[in-house]
């Protein structure tokens, strides 16, 4: 992979052509990481230095800020490791701090009702972008257009780091989202991803499959995992002790039955069973597939957020969406690594 460096004013630094090797994670509702291990002495080593920002291959979806460096020496010479974050690590280095009251003082929770997409936006235009406090604000960071995408519900914050609070919110809309670099205009932008369907049995969109009999599947691990699972919640609204809002969602019976409770303190009463189950869907017990993919020139066009179909083996066909897609490239060549919520 070529790596670009720029340094904290977005400006190029340097171009990294004698990587010895190259990993990113990318994630569609969390921050992925990324790392690069390169003698200290190879031409540009230098610009690997903290909150330098690193883009791969040309490509402002696949980039990073420098968080980490390690120098190791061993018979093969001084070598240097640096890491960091994707830049939607950015929104953990925030938390959704309610309007402003006084100049000291503030109200008590950041209450937002709308489409997804809409208030998805909202968190990261008053906390990174607009925020009352211009120290709070990212500078060059701005925000896609808001299309209004997504189901409608309502959502409350106060002090949670904005990328929880994106987080919390996919198991029910499905909707992840990426912070890209641009270079032209040397700035990032935030956008919200709904991705495609391209599974096997559309004809919409070209369709993706992989299967090991197709030659494009190395090997594949299917987990259903029920521990944390929850069907029915008793979801908790305003008020202090026996005067608190409480609010059933959810349902099932005998031993399909999973009880938990649901903590929604900054819900109007008239929002809480919407909250409730908001809240609700992240306890859907864990199901995930992850996949190692053979890359090809030319082969398949995919990017997290996709339904694509997958055959892992033992006559199973799943219709998954791409969470997670490692990258790596190394002595070995390049490889491919996905990861699924089904």
């Amino acid at each position: 992979m070529q790596v670009i460096v720029y340094d904290e004013l977005f400006n190029r630094a340097g171009f990294i052509a004698a990587a010895e090797r190259v990993s990113i994670t990318r994630r569609l509702f969390r921050p992925g990481e990324f790392e690069l291990i390169i003698s200290p002495d190879a031409p540009y080593a230098h610009t690997l230095v903290r909150d330098s920002l690193i883009m791969l291959d040309g490509d402002g979806r696949k980039c990073g800020f420098i968080e980490r460096a390690e120098r190791s020496y061993g018979p093969e010479g001084e070598r240097l490791r640096v890491s960091g974050r994707t830049p939607e690590g950015l929104l953990a280095r925030r938390l959704c701090v309610p309007e402003q009251v006084t100049a000291q003082y503030h109200q008590g929770w950041d209450s937002v009702e709308g489409p997804a997409e809409t208030v998805m936006k909202h968190y990261v235009t008053r906390n990174c972008v607009s925020p009352d406090d211009p120290d709070r604000l990212f500078p060059g960071l701005s925000v896609a257009p808001d299309l209004g995408r997504g189901p409608v519900l309502p959502r409350q914050a106060r002090f949670e780091p904005v990328s929880s609070v994106l987080e919390g919110m996919f198991a029910y809309t499905g909707m992840g989202y990426r912070v890209s670099f641009e270079p032209e205009s040397r700035g990032l932008v935030f956008d919200v991803i709904e991705g495609r369907d391209m599974t096997a049995g559309q004809d919409a969109n070209p369709r993706v499959v992989f299967g090991a009999e197709r030659g494009n599947l190395c090997g594949a691990s299917y987990i259903e995992d029920c521990r944390t699972m929850a069907t029915m919640g008793y979801a908790g609204g305003r008020g202090q002790a026996e005067y608190r809002v409480i609010a059933r969602v959810g349902g099932g019976s005998g031993y399909k039955r999973r009880e938990t409770f649901l903590s929604c303190a900054g819900a109007e009463t008239e929002q809480l069973p919407a909250t409730g189950l908001a809240k609700l869907a992240a306890r859907g017990g864990r199901v995930s597939l992850a996949a190692e993919v053979v890359k090809r020139p030319g082969g398949f066009e995919y990017e997290l957020g996709d339904r694509v179909t997958v055959l892992p083996g033992g006559g199973r066909a799943l219709d998954a969406r791409i969470t997670e897609i490692t990258e790596e490239s190394g002595p070995d060549g390049e490889s491919e690594r996905l990861v699924f919520a089904v």
